[in-house]
C-alpha cells in the first residue's frame, strides 16, 4: 500500500500545535540545562571548534536525561506559525507555483522556491520566463493590497502575486524565518486572482504534430460547477502558442506592459475558475498522448489564505532569559540543551526564587536546580560545573558553587559517571574537580539542608529539544530562545 502524509495534514497539525499553545498557555515551558559536558568524539574534544554536538536521538532515556539536566524553565512568551524566509535575489530562477509538483517549495540545484520575500512582503512566482533568472525585484508596486498592485509582471518576464506584508514586530522575523498570516483581505485577493489561470504545465507536448493544425482547448467550471465557455488558447489573442518541431513548447500570456490597467498588469486574465482542464487536437483528432495541465489559482485567490499558500508548517515559540531571569536561573553556568516542555509541575513548598506564594497561572519562570545549603562561611573553592560530589554511593555533578550564599546547585543523569542515588543532609559530602586533582570534604554538620528545586523533578513531557555547543550565561546576558518545530 502507497500513502502519503498531506501538506494539509501538516499544516493543520501545526495550526492545531500553536492553538494548544495558545489556548494552555500556562502549560509550555522552554528549558535551559545541561551543565556537564558533551563526551569527546573519536577525534575532537567538545573545547575544539570542530567538535560536533551529539545528535538528539528521540529515545526514552534522552527525555528523562532532559527533565534531569533542566536549570530554568520560562512560559512560553510568543508562539506563531512560521515560513522559511526565501530572500529575492538578482540571478536567482525562482520555480513557478505549481500545484502538481510536490518539490515546488524546495530548492532544487539552482532552482529557489516559488514563493520569495522583498521589502518585508512574501511573493508567489506565477510565471519566470520559461526558466529566465529574475533581475527586476517587484519593486515598490506592492505597498498596497489592492487588484492593481496584487499580480505585477516585471521586466524580466517575471509574473509575482502578492501574498501578505510581514510583521516585522513579531520575534519570528529573522534571517530564517518569518510568521505567516492566517487571513488576508478575502474580497481584495479573490478579486485580483480568484480562480486566476496563470500559466501552462506542459508534460507531454506532442510528437511530429501538424503545428499549423493544432488547436489548444481550455475547459473549466466556476465555483458553482457551472461550465465557463471554451477558451481556444491557439486563436485568443491574450495567449501565445510556442512550438518546436513538431510539439507544444509553450503556452504564454502575451504581455501588455503598456494596458490601460497600469504598467505590468495584463488585461482580461483568465479568472473564475474552480477547475480547469487542456484538451489539444490536431484537426478533429483528439490527441490523448499530449499532457497540458493549466496552473490554476485558488477561487479564493492568492493571499485570502496566505497560510495555504506557502510552507507554513512550522511552529515558532519564544521565550526570553535574561540574567538571573528574577532568581530562576543559574549565572555563570554553561548550558548546552533547550528544550520545550509541556505540563512541568511546581513544588509550592520551594524557597527558591521570586515566585513564592504565586499561583502557578501566574509564574512566568521556575528554577529546576536542587542545591546543598551550607552553614555561612563554609565553602571556600569555586568547583566549575562539571565536578563532582560524592556521598558514600551518591554520585552527581555540580551545576554552581555559590561562595556568597554558600550553595551548591547540583543535578544527575544517565550519564555513566553519576548516579541517582540522593543526596542527604546527615551526611559529609566530598566535591572533587572533574580532572580528579582537586577535592574538598565538608563534615555534615556545616550542612543546613538540602532544598529542592521549584520544578518537579520527572514531570512534564518533552516536546522538543535541541543539542548545542557550550554557552556560559552571566548576570548581563539575555537570550531570547526561539524554538522552530516543523511539521
Amino acid at each position: 500500500m502507497s500513502a502519503i502524509i498531506t501538506n494539509n495534514f501538516r499544516r493543520n497539525s501545526c495550526e492545531n500545535f500553536i492553538s494548544q499553545l495558545q489556548t494552555n498557555q500556562n502549560s509550555y515551558f522552554i528549558g535551559i540545562g545541561k551543565s556537564d559536558k558533551w563526551p569527546d568524539s573519536t577525534s575532537y574534544s567538545e573545547d575544539d571548534q570542530l567538535f560536533s554536538v551529539p545528535l538528539p536521538n528521540g529515545t526514552i532515556i534522552e527525555d528523562q536525561d532532559v527533565l534531569d539536566n533542566l536549570i530554568s524553565l520560562v512560559k512560553v512568551q510568543q508562539q506563531d506559525i512560521l515560513t522559511p524566509k526565501n530572500r529575492w535575489e538578482s540571478g536567482r530562477t525562482y520555480k513557478v507555483y505549481n500545484p502538481y509538483d510536490p518539490l515546488t517549495f524546495d530548492l532544487e540545484g539552482s532552482d529557489y522556491p516559488c514563493y520569495m520575500t522583498f521589502n518585508n512582503n512574501i511573493f508567489v512566482c506565477l510565471d519566470n520566463d520559461n526558466g529566465s533568472a529574475s533581475t527586476f525585484n517587484p519593486g515598490d508596486n506592492y505597498t498596497t493590497f489592492d487588484t492593481v498592485n496584487h499580480v505585477l509582471v516585471t521586466d524580466d518576464g517575471y509574473t509575482w502575486a502578492f501574498i501578505q506584508t510581514i510583521n516585522q514586530s513579531s520575534a519570528f522575523y529573522t534571517e530564517q524565518f518569518v510568521p505567516v498570516n492566517l487571513e488576508g483581505d478575502a474580497a481584495t485577493a479573490k478579486a485580483a486572482t480568484g480562480g486566476l489561470v496563470y500559466n501552462f504545465k506542459i508534460d507531454n507536448g506532442g510528437v511530429n504534430l501538424d503545428t499549423n493544425n493544432v488547436t489548444i482547448k481550455l475547459k473549466g467550471v466556476d465555483e458553482y460547477g457551472v461550465a465557463i465557455e471554451t477558451i481556444e488558447l491557439t486563436t485568443d489573442e491574450r495567449f501565445s502558442v510556442s512550438f518546436g518541431v513538431g510539439s507544444i513548447a509553450s503556452i504564454n500570456y502575451t504581455e501588455s506592459l503598456d494596458s490601460p490597467v497600469g504598467p505590468g498588469i495584463r488585461v482580461n486574465p483568465l479568472m473564475g475558475y474552480a477547475k480547469a482542464s487542456i484538451e489539444v487536437y490536431e484537426g478533429v483528432s483528439f490527441l490523448d498522448d499530449v499532457r497540458i495541465q493549466p496552473l490554476v489559482a485558488s477561487i479564493d485567490g492568492f493571499g485570502a489564505h496566505p497560510r495555504k499558500d506557502i510552507p507554513s508548517y512550522y511552529a515558532g515559540c519564544y521565550a526570553r532569559f535574561s540574567g538571573v531571569v528574577d532568581g530562576e536561573a543559574l549565572i555563570d553556568t554553561p548550558i548546552r540543551q533547550v528544550s520545550l516542555i509541556e505540563n512541568p509541575q511546581r513544588n509550592d513548598n520551594s524557597p527558591v526564587g521570586s515566585d513564592q506564594g504565586v499561583e502557578y497561572d501566574d509564574i512566568e519562570a521556575l528554577d529546576a536546580v536542587n542545591y546543598i545549603q551550607f552553614n555561612a562561611g563554609t565553602l571556600t573553592v569555586a568547583y566549575p560545573a562539571g565536578s563532582f560530589i560524592t556521598q558514600g554511593e551518591a554520585k552527581v555533578y555540580v551545576d554552581r558553587v555559590d561562595l556568597l550564599n554558600d550553595r551548591v546547585f547540583y543535578h544527575t543523569n544517565s550519564n555513566h559517571n553519576v548516579n541517582y542515588i540522593p543526596l542527604l543532609a546527615s551526611q559529609s559530602i566530598t566535591m572533587t574537580s572533574e580532572d580528579g586533582v582537586s577535592s574538598d570534604t565538608i563534615a555534615d554538620t556545616n550542612i543546613d539542608s538540602i532544598i529542592t528545586s521549584e520544578y518537579v523533578h520527572d514531570t512534564g513531557e518533552v516536546l522538543f529539544v535541541d543539542h548545542r555547543k557550550k554557552i556560559v550565561r552571566n548576570i548581563d546576558q539575555t537570550e531570547d530562545v526561539k524554538i522552530v518545530i516543523q511539521f
